[in-house]
């Protein structure tokens, strides 16, 4: 009973992160939507408490996401990874905030690498300075 009980909490748990992650994205996400082609509604006034982003909605989904498969905040064993599609194609944004330690980045890349992943890493401050350079990078990641 209490194992149980154990289990269905931590699935809850995680589920309810993911939620988050989903409807609280970081600003280089949202910006990776709007350059590739889809459209992104912000709503200022809620905000999450932790990482103070705003609730975000996708009105529009990129047409190079759909036609690869490509979904947002996909599960691989302990990690999410930012954009992902089923066969192991994924890409993070780097901000500087998150991913400060390189130890745990490498940890994670090699954990990641060990199932298949192919993971390309965008560094945040790209999306704004070189928009088209990042889409044709990531247009070439995902139809390789």
């Amino acid at each position: 009973m209490f194992k149980r009980l154990y289990w269905r909490y931590y699935k809850l748990r995680a589920s309810f992160r993911r939620r988050r992650r989903l409807l609280f994205p970081s600003p280089a996400e949202l910006r990776l939507i709007v350059i590739m082609g889809g459209r992104v509604v912000q709503i200022k006034r809620l905000r999450d408490p932790s990482t103070g982003f705003p609730l975000a909605l996708v009105i529009k989904w990129p047409k190079v996401f759909k036609h690869e498969f490509v979904r947002r905040e996909v599960r691989c064993g302990p990690y999410y990874i930012d954009f992902g599609n089923d066969i192991g194609r994924g890409i993070e944004i780097d901000g500087r905030a998150y991913h400060t330690d390189v130890v745990a980045a490498f940890e994670r890349d090699s954990y990641l690498y060990q199932r298949n992943w192919l993971i390309m890493h965008i560094p945040a401050l790209w999306l704004w300075n070189n928009p088209v350079k990042v889409q044709q990078l990531v247009i070439g990641h995902l139809t390789k």
